[in-house]
C-alpha cells in the first residue's frame, strides 16, 4: 500500500502521473529501472533510477531508454523508491498513468485513488482493445511522443497522461470514449464502433427490485453485505446452486428469512483452515461457492510474530484452492480491510480466472 491510512478524496485532492520503465532479468523477470512521476502543473514531482534486484539479461533500450551505463552506478533499490513514494504521496492523492496497474505492480505497490487514461478513452469500440499513449497524445493533444531512437522517456509519457486526464475533466464524462459515444476526432468518429449494447436477462433486470424482507444488520456493519445477499437471491432466480460457508452469526447476514426451497446449501465453518478446506473441497459441486471469514478481532497486526504467518497460510491456502477448482473458473478474493475502532481502510480484491491446461 502507498500509505497505512488515506482520506476520502475531494475535488481539491492533488493529481499525480506516474510511469515506469522496466528492464528483463534472470528468469525472464520484469525488474524496476526508473521511475517518474509529474504533478498536475506538469513538473516533475519524484524521479529516480533503480537497480534492480536480479542480474539483468535484457536492457530494452528500443523501448525502455535503459542502458548498462545509465545503471552503472545506481545503487537506489525499489524497495527504497516504495519507502520513499509512501512517504511523499498525500494520502487523498489520485494517480493517474496509462495502464497504471503494470506500474504499480512493477513498483509493487497499491493505490486506492487511480485513473487510468487506457481506460476513460477509447478509440477501438471495444473495452479489451486500448489504444496506445502516442496514438492518443498526438489525436487529442496534437503532440507526438515516444519519438526518440533512444527509447521512451518516462518524464515525458507522465506529462502526457497528465494532459490527457486533465483535457477529460475540462470537457464531459464520456469526450474521448467511443463506447460512451463521446467526441473524438472526425478520423476516428465516423469508424462504426464494435461495440454493441446487449439487454441484460431478466432475472438482473429485476435484481434489488423484488420486496423480500432480509434481517436488519448490526449498525456497525457495512452495507456492501447487503450486496451478497441480493447476489444470493439473484444466483437462485437463474436456478444456480450455491454454497456459503461461514459462522452463523455471519450467515445471518447472507441468508434470508423464511426460505422454504432453497438452491442456497450453508456450511457452519469457524476458523479459517476449516473454512477454506471446505472451500477446496465444495468448489466444484456448486456454480457459486462463497466463503466469508472473520479474522480482524483475533488478529493484532502490530504482532510481528503473528502477521506474516497469518498472511503466509492465507497464502498457501488460496493457492490450494486455485489448485482444485474448475478449469475457466473465477476466483475473487476479497479482503475487507481494518476497522480498529475507525472507518473501514486499505481493503483489496483481487480476480483471476484459472486457464484451461493446453495439451501440446
Amino acid at each position: 500500500m502507498t500509505k497505512d491510512l488515506y482520506v476520502p478524496v475531494t475535488s481539491n485532492s492533488p493529481m499525480y502521473s506516474v510511469d515506469c520503465e522496466w528492464v528483463t532479468c534472470v528468469g525472464n523477470v520484469n525488474g524496476l529501472a526508473r521511475v517518474a512521476v509529474v504533478d498536475e502543473e506538469l513538473k516533475v514531482f519524484y524521479h529516480s533510477l533503480v537497480k534492480p534486484s536480479l542480474p539483468i539479461v535484457n536492457y530494452n533500450t528500443r523501448y525502455s531508454g535503459i542502458t548498462k551505463a545509465l545503471l552503472q552506478d545506481v545503487k537506489k533499490t525499489a524497495a527504497e523508491v516504495q519507502e520513499e513514494l509512501i512517504n511523499i504521496l498525500p494520502p487523498d492523492a489520485i494517480l493517474i498513468g496509462q495502464s497504471l496497474g503494470g506500474d504499480l505492480a512493477a513498483m509493487k505497490l497499491m493505490h486506492p485513488y487511480v485513473i487510468d487514461t487506457s481506460v476513460i478513452f477509447n478509440l477501438t469500440g471495444q473495452r479489451q482493445r486500448k489504444s496506445k499513449l502516442s496514438l492518443m497524445s498526438q489525436i487529442f493533444l496534437g503532440e507526438k511522443i515516444q519519438c526518440h531512437t533512444s527509447g521512451h522517456d518516462p518524464i515525458e509519457d507522465s506529462i502526457a497522461a497528465m494532459k490527457l486526464v486533465l483535457l477529460k475533466l475540462q470537457m464531459n464524462y464520456s469526450y474521448g470514449d467511443v463506447v460512451l459515444g463521446g467526441y473524438v476526432p472526425k478520423t476516428y468518429r465516423d469508424r462504426e464502433p464494435v461495440f454493441q449494447r446487449r439487454e441484460l436477462p431478466i432475472p438482473l433486470q429485476q435484481a434489488g427490485q423484488d420486496n423480500v424482507s432480509r434481517p436488519p444488520l448490526p449498525d456497525d456493519s457495512l452495507n456492501l453485505t447487503c450486496l451478497y445477499s441480493k447476489l444470493l437471491s439473484f444466483y437462485e432466480s437463474c436456478d444456480k446452486s450455491c454454497c456459503l460457508i461461514t459462522d452463523k452469526v455471519s450467515a445471518k447476514a447472507y441468508l434470508l428469512k423464511n426460505q422454504t426451497k432453497s438452491a442456497n446449501t450453508f456450511i457452519e465453518s469457524d476458523d479459517i483452515q476449516t473454512s477454506l478446506r471446505l472451500t477446496k473441497q465444495e468448489s466444484l459441486n456448486y456454480f457459486l461457492t462463497l466463503t466469508h471469514i472473520l479474522k480482524a478481532e483475533s488478529l493484532d497486526r502490530d504482532d510481528e510474530a503473528s502477521f506474516p504467518s497469518f498472511l503466509e497460510l492465507v497464502d498457501k491456502s488460496i493457492a490450494k484452492v486455485y489448485k482444485y477448482m474448475a478449469e475457466r473458473g473465477m476466483l475473487v478474493v476479497i479482503f475487507g480491510g481494518s476497522r480498529r475502532g475507525e472507518p473501514s481502510r486499505n481493503g483489496a480484491c483481487f480476480v483471476t480466472i484459472k486457464k484451461p491446461k493446453v495439451d501440446l
